[in-house]
């Protein structure tokens, strides 16, 4: 199992309860994290990133806070089993190569009969058959992969909206998860002309699109 956060350790969990020895390769050490994103990111740390009127800025700090974590009860379950010799964990081992025989998996020297990625999803507009008519009858700029949006989530010059991993400029980090659903439904709703009360007040970002030349 290649990958650092939630999904590589209940891989490696779910292996040993079904009678396999996993391995678990991590270029990086575990990080323990209860959650996706710090708390912050449901107030103040929202509100400082839409503060941010630079898109490539934005860019970066989702790419530093979206790093994969492993709640503490995960954690001590994935110590118990390399106590019990049930799995083994080589954390700050970077992949370098795989082999296939014909019969079997070599994994930097490692035998194994499956190789599981769990190395995470990137998310780019340009990959999304949905988006294809979007990108090409209104271009927008898009900033490591990820089209910038208006405050409401609007694609500009449209009437469609966008939420999940490809509305991250507007919703920070939080946009994959459940927090970011509401936070983008929220935001549609009110641009429809719903009126109801926010459970995640947004402020107005100060950063607005600018329309791609057309091409």
């Amino acid at each position: 199992v290649v990958g650092g956060g939630l999904t590589a350790v209940q891989l490696c969990l779910g292996a040993v309860e079904r009678g396999a020895r996993p391995v678990l390769l991590s270029r990086a050490p575990l990080r323990e994290r209860d959650f996706d994103v710090r708390p912050g990111w449901f107030t103040y740390r929202l509100e400082r990133y839409q503060a941010q009127p630079a898109w490539d800025r934005r860019a970066e700090t989702l790419r530093a806070e979206r790093r994969g974590s492993v709640p503490a009860a995960e954690l001590d379950d994935l110590a118990t089993c390399e106590a019990r010799a049930e799995l083994d964990s080589r954390c700050g081992v970077a992949l370098r190569e795989v082999s296939w025989s014909g019969t079997s998996l070599d994994v930097d020297g490692v035998g194994a009969d499956r190789l599981w990625l769990a190395t995470g999803h990137g998310y780019h507009v340009a990959a999304e058959p949905l988006l294809d008519e979007l990108c090409r009858t209104h271009p927008v700029r898009v900033v490591a992969g990820l089209p910038v949006l208006t405050g409401d989530c609007l694609w500009p010059g449209t009437a469609v909206h966008v939420m999940g991993g490809l509305a991250a400029l507007q919703l920070g980090p939080i946009a994959r998860n459940l927090a970011g659903a509401r936070i983008a439904a929220e935001r549609i709703a009110a641009a429809a002309g719903r009126r109801a009360p926010l459970q995640y007040p947004a402020p107005q970002p100060t950063a607005t699109p600018t329309p791609a030349p057309a091409r």
